[in-house]
């Protein structure tokens, strides 16, 4: 009897741990993992019955436990993204454990152009035939662009094969379809795409090294690119099997204005090289004097109509200035050449280029002109010479001055002009020589120098002996007076003045003067009363004794006239 009793109490107790331990059992586990094994989490999987829905999603190590089961018949979905990917159907809790493998492929899109080379950064799109999975991805260094979770073509909702394609411009360039079934897939796109290097080369077929602007047109597809030094490279262009011959044109800047110098239809639908020969030549100017010899430091201006001037330059040692490659005449009409000594224009030339190299001469007349040379009291000045050097070229030219009169050939613009009169240069100068008749004063020739001797006070000191020496001969010796003393010199000279009272040199003053020159002696600690030069010092102590003088006069009556009172 008590070992009865401890059984039944034994299975009491125990009949809630039983209980509890069928219950932990009554749950639906499903695990998902890709095709290589790897468990797949992110996937939604749906249990459902009539009146019964309950979903999970797949964790980290792709598993989904469903707890809400009942016993009975149930549909099990497998989902991505509202994507059926799996359907099954089982009786619960006979099957209480699913193991799926999801039906999602890799996709290696591999995009290649004409010439079979990878095309990377570009975009490939893959659409499935419903549009329920439409992605893009971009292409990688090797030209691969990676679909990851890719459903199966014989997804019903897919509805079959896959559109994969690339584009450019908004212009599709390479498709290509797959019926993706196995885990991983791999599809190659051949794209319309071509390389072309472009050569620009001259008439004779000599390359070129020209800066232009390139531009490639075709429908709505357009390409620029720059040419730099006659050469140009166009990468991944389309096709013109996809969209027809290209126009191409060649542009160069002109005063900021673009000018096309070459146009014309090409066919590009493979890879390769192309010569172009637009209507550009090279430009040189060579500027020679009148004995054909080259002239060096003109300057030259070189403009076109309805371009205006855009370029200048200076001629070299040759005598020439590179003006580079320019339009030909027939593309902007003819070239003007302006030529330039300093600030004036002295010719102007006019020039058709139509060849692809052609170098300009220009001759520089002389301009003759005549000269009138004076002294610095404008009276003609004779027996002298006049020499005119171009300040570029070194050019001289010597003509004799008579009666003030000269004339000379000579380039016009800047020229050292001298004179010379009696074996010195007395007038040196660089002058803007044109056409028009020059006058040249020479104030080094026949000048006045005048001599002041003052006092302190700025008065004239008269009586005083005044010895004038020009380059050591004496000019002048005269007393000094009440006005300045004057001299002529006929040529610049070091002067020396020199005062006396009696023998006792009092001043020396010396200069050199090479044009009108006021010379003024000044004896500052002294006034002068008529012919006599009294210190000032002395002349403060009588005005300063008369004035005590005249105080003790003063208190002298003052006092007597009180002792009288």
């Amino acid at each position: 009897m008590k070992t009865a009793t401890l059984t039944l109490l034994i299975i009491l107790f125990m009949l809630p741990h039983v209980t509890f331990s069928q219950t932990q059992q009554q749950v639906l586990t499903v695990l998902v993992t890709t095709g290589d094994g790897a468990p797949r989490p992110g996937l939604t999987v749906t249990v459902q019955a009539e009146n019964f829905r309950e979903t999970a999603v797949t964790n980290a190590t792709g598993y989904a436990v469903l707890r809400q089961l009942a016993p009975g018949t149930y549909q099990v979905i497998v989902s991505l993204q509202n994507i059926e990917l799996i359907r099954r159907t089982i009786s619960f809790p006979e099957t209480s454990f699913l193991k799926e493998v999801a039906p999602l492929a890799t996709v290696y899109a591999k995009v290649v152009d004409t010439a079979g080379k990878p095309v990377p950064n570009f975009f490939v799109n893959l659409l499935s035939p419903t549009g329920l999975v439409s992605v893009s991805q971009r292409t990688n260094s090797t030209g691969v662009a990676v679909f990851r979770d890719i459903p199966f073509s014989n997804i019903s909702s897919i509805g079959g094969v896959y559109r994969l394609s690339t584009v450019k411009q908004g212009i599709i360039i390479g498709s290509v379809e797959k019926s993706v079934e196995k885990y991983v897939e791999e599809v190659t796109i051949s794209a319309g795409l071509v390389n072309a290097n472009f050569s620009l080369v001259d008439s004779q077929g000599v390359r070129m090294k020209l800066s232009a602007s390139l531009s490639l047109r075709a429908g709505n597809v357009t390409e620029r690119v720059d040419v730099v030094d006659g050469f140009a490279s166009v990468t991944q262009l389309i096709s013109s099997a996809i969209v027809g011959s290209y126009n191409t044109s060649l542009s160069v800047k002109l005063s900021n204005k673009d000018v096309v110098v070459y146009n014309s239809l090409l066919n590009i639908d493979a890879y390769g090289s192309f010569t172009l020969s637009p209507d550009v030549g090279e430009l040189v100017i060579k500027v020679l004097d009148p004995d054909g010899n080259p002239v060096k430091g003109v300057g030259i201006l070189v403009g076109a109509s309805g371009y205006g001037n855009f370029t200048s330059g200076v001629t070299d040692q040759q005598g020439q200035f590179s003006v580079g490659i320019v339009p030909l005449s027939k593309v902007v009409g003819d070239y003007q050449l302006s030529v330039f000594r300093g600030r004036s224009r002295i010719q102007v030339e006019q020039l058709s280029l139509s060849e692809s190299k052609v170098i300009k001469e220009v001759k520089l007349t002389l301009t003759k002109t005549s000269f009138r040379i004076v002294d610095y009291t404008g009276s003609p000045l004779s027996s002298a010479m006049l020499s005119i050097k171009d300040t570029v070229t070194g050019r001289t030219v010597n003509t004799t001055i008579a009666a003030g009169e000269a004339s000379a050939d000579f380039f016009p613009g800047p020229n050292e002009v001298s004179v010379t009169y009696r074996d010195r240069v007395v007038f040196q100068k660089v002058l803007e020589l044109s056409s028009e008749p020059q006058e040249i004063r020479v104030t080094s020739v026949n000048f006045l120098v005048s001599i002041s001797v003052l006092d302190s006070l700025g008065q004239f000191v008269e009586g005083l002996r005044v010895k004038v020496y020009g380059d050591g001969r004496e000019l002048l010796n005269t007393v000094s007076g009440s006005s300045p003393l004057k001299i002529t010199l006929e040529l610049p000279a070091d002067v020396v003045v020199d005062v006396f009272s009696g023998e006792n040199l009092l001043a020396r003053e010396r200069r050199y003067a090479a044009g009108p020159e006021d010379v003024q002696i000044r004896f500052v600690d002294t006034v002068a009363l008529g012919n006599v030069l009294l210190p000032i010092q002395l002349l403060a102590s009588v005005f300063l004794a008369a004035i005590l003088a005249c105080l003790l006069a003063a208190a002298f009556i003052i006092t007597r006239s009180g002792k009288q009172r």
